[in-house]
């Protein structure tokens, strides 16, 4: 077979479309200007008419436009924003205007809710896409794919992630239906969704549908399109050595990531180069389960793997619970994150579930805390209700110095259970009386938006051990007869509390209809202005005031959104203070003796145990790790001593 050359351009990463969206806005607002003008000039006309709405995009949509128009503009807009704080301005603007345009719901449903959450609220918005794609083809004709319509990408992007959920929550069966939907609508295969949906038709055992898939994408060879041909041919048994290493030279660390598939890395890429290993890791994530569920493949998997354990002793098939315990210690991923690895488990074995169940005992030790949150996150997405108990007593076990990344771990997997598993959480209110305990308990409630008197039951007792966490809960709960608890909660602050914990409450207690007192403002130290519930704004009000929001890309982070512009007029001052910029041509007072600066290396500085950080704290060393997953096995070791 000869060698073939490897294209040099970047491709868009397969159901991941993100970075079309800012020219897909352009199409759009084109679009809307050529339906709104009725035709397009033939001719020089028509080339110069379509070049003057290339700029069409480079203001919003005016007042007069329909709403659901302004609505996915302003979506459009939030995601070219650089700031957090524009783009969720932006998104809850567009949400405001019209709360049941289809891209806003995906966004909000994305935006907020936890995968298997997801998925439900995911199946009215799938049921509707179709309907808008079914209708538009309708009217348009069987010769034009969907993604040629503009108005449709939405709704088909929509559809690619719907797929991609239904697989980590282990419906792959529904993944193949949704996925061979999209090619079926668009036979072009824009989406790249037969680079996602070919291993899942191997997992089902359609090896037909898989083999007539990849034989049709043989126009263009990446090394996605190899090894997905190799997937098909080695569940057939009928993979050759010269297959292999065909695969292998368009992306050669392919094999690494579908053997040890907890290597992979969170996410996709916007794009990748081919032979990349960006790209390995997409063939990894989406084909490592493929590899496992079909036999054949399997046995040629760890052949090929054997064949090379000279050149790659490192290099071993890891599969079975290895492979889960792995995907789940792994620090590449939050807690629960583990993507595919329900599918892998589905249907899950006895024996799967009670390993999985030893594993959430874990809980209470601070150094496998994640993978005891990681497996209650598996076990209640794998068997549902029948392991409530199982997932509630990982969240009761579970340390007080744990990352918050592990405690919302396991309260998204009990909220993922419905409101079923409310009767478990309110016994546990009742018997619990660790602060924490409760504190967790009414933040899962409150994720399941219970309502009630067990509900207003469970926040009344957050609010008397944890008043801030109460209060967000009550003014949830939208129930007015919980304003004297928030009363009270604010007559015990003083004018020494922060002022931004104050106007929680206070805007808590404006939530659910009631006013504060002048006097009591007076005594808080706040002005009168807060007493009464401010004014709602229009969704128009909203939209002019996200839009005016300064663009800067560390808005919304570590830095607030200062204007740099008026700091170049006076350096020196900011809000009339003096805020001690030196200057750099002010020359340096010599008189002053200052000792030579030499910093000790961070490893002298920590000598005691007590002078160290905790396990769960960020390591000294400013990678972002845990301490206890960088550099607490070296200060324990020979580099220091221990007192």
């Amino acid at each position: 077979m000869g060698k073939r050359s490897r294209p040099q351009e970047r491709f868009p990463c397969p159901m991941v479309l993100n970075d079309s969206l800012v020219s897909e806005h352009v199409l759009w607002r084109m679009a809307l200007e050529i339906e709104r003008r009725g035709a397009v000039p033939a001719g020089d006309l028509g080339n110069a008419f379509l070049a003057s709405l290339r700029d069409v995009a480079k203001e919003p949509l005016p007042e007069s436009a329909p709403r659901e128009q302004r609505a996915r503009d302003l979506v459009y807009w939030a995601f070219g924003a650089k700031s957090e704080a524009r783009a969720t301005a932006l998104l809850a603007a567009a949400a405001a205007l019209a709360p049941d345009e289809l891209m806003v719901r995906g966004e909000q449903a994305i935006n907020v809710l936890p995968v298997s959450r997801r998925v439900v609220a995911f199946r009215p918005l799938a049921a509707d896409a179709r309907a808008q794609i079914d209708v538009a083809r309708a009217e348009l004709g069987p010769d034009v794919t969907a993604w040629d319509v503009v108005r449709l990408r939405p709704a088909l992007r929509l559809l690619a992630g719907h797929a991609l959920d239904l697989v980590d929550v282990g419906r792959v069966d529904e993944a193949v239906e949704t996925a061979r939907y999209l090619l079926s609508v668009d036979p072009g295969d824009a989406q790249g969704v037969r680079y996602f949906v070919a291993p899942l038709l191997v997992e089902v055992g359609q090896l037909d549908l898989a083999q007539e898939l990849v034989e049709a994408g043989r126009g263009i060879e990446t090394g996605l399109d190899a090894w997905n041909r190799l997937l098909v041919q080695s569940a057939r048994g009928a993979a050759s050595p010269g297959d292999w290493k065909h695969a292998e030279s368009w992306s050669p660390f392919a094999l690494e990531f579908i053997a040890h598939p907890d290597l992979v890395e969170p996410g996709l890429p916007d794009d990748y180069e081919c032979g990349s290993e960006d790209e390995a890791q997409i063939i990894g994530r989406f084909t490592w389960r493929a590899w496992r569920k079909a036999p054949k493949a399997r046995d040629a998997l760890h052949a090929r793997i054997q064949s090379k354990r000279g050149s790659h002793r490192h290099l071993s098939l890891l599969d079975g619970r290895e492979l889960v315990e792995a995907i789940l210690e792994s620090g590449l991923f939050a807690p629960g994150d583990t993507p595919g690895l329900a599918a892998y488990l589905t249907p899950p074995t006895d024996g799967m579930v009670r390993y999985l169940q030893r594993l959430t005992r874990l809980a209470d030790d601070p150094d496998r805390s994640h993978v005891a949150a990681g497996a209650a996150h598996l076990l209640a997405t794998v068997r549902g209700l029948d392991v409530a108990e199982d997932v509630l007593a990982t969240l009761e076990r579970l340390d007080d110095g744990i990352d918050m990344g592990e405690e919302t771990c396991v309260i998204d997997a009990l909220a993922g259970l419905g409101q079923g598993v409310l009767p478990l959480l309110y016994a546990a209110v009742d018997r619990t009386e660790s602060v924490l305990g409760v504190t967790r308990l009414a933040r899962t409630i409150g994720r399941l938006d219970a309502r009630g008197p067990q509900a207003m039951e469970a926040f009344r007792r957050a609010l008397l051990v944890s008043p801030f966490e109460g209060v967000g809960l009550l003014a949830g709960l939208g129930d007015p007869t919980a304003l004297p608890l928030l009363h009270d909660a604010l007559a015990v602050l003083d004018e020494d509390t922060p002022e931004a914990r104050l106007r929680d409450v206070i805007e808590a207690i404006h939530r659910l209809g009631g006013s504060v007192p002048h006097e009591e403002l007076r005594r808080l130290g706040l002005s009168p202005e807060l007493a009464d519930r401010p004014e709602e704004r229009s969704p128009d009000q909203l939209a002019a005031e996200a839009l005016a929001l300064p663009d800067r890309p560390y808005g919304g982070g570590l830095f607030p959104e200062w204007d740099f512009d008026e700091l170049d007029d006076d350096p020196d001052e900011l809000d009339g203070e003096d805020v001690g910029f030196w200057e750099p041509h002010d020359e340096p007072d010599d008189s002053i003796e200052l000792p030579p600066l030499e910093p000790p290396s961070p490893l002298t500085l920590l000598t005691s145990r007590d002078e160290r950080p905790g396990r769960n704290d960020p390591c000294w060393c400013g990678s972002g790790k845990k301490y206890k997953k960088c550099h607490q096995p070296v200060d324990e070791g020979e580099n220091i001593s221990n007192p």
